[in-house]
């Protein structure tokens, strides 16, 4: 298999999962962009393991 060959799969391959990737619709993914469109004050408590600094 040469490069040439390779490149092609990867231009053939990346747009479809692109477009799949834009038809995701979830709803816990959008209520996690939302709660970051507010202040800095309001966003989500970040979720640290204990031990970590």
């Amino acid at each position: 298999m040469g490069l040439a060959t390779i490149v092609m799969f990867l231009l053939n391959y990346v747009p479809k999962v692109n477009c799949e990737l834009l038809e995701i619709q979830d709803a816990g993914f959008q209520g996690i962009i939302n709660s970051y469109k507010n202040a800095i004050s309001k966003w989500p408590k970040p979720n640290i393991e204990e031990g970590v600094s």
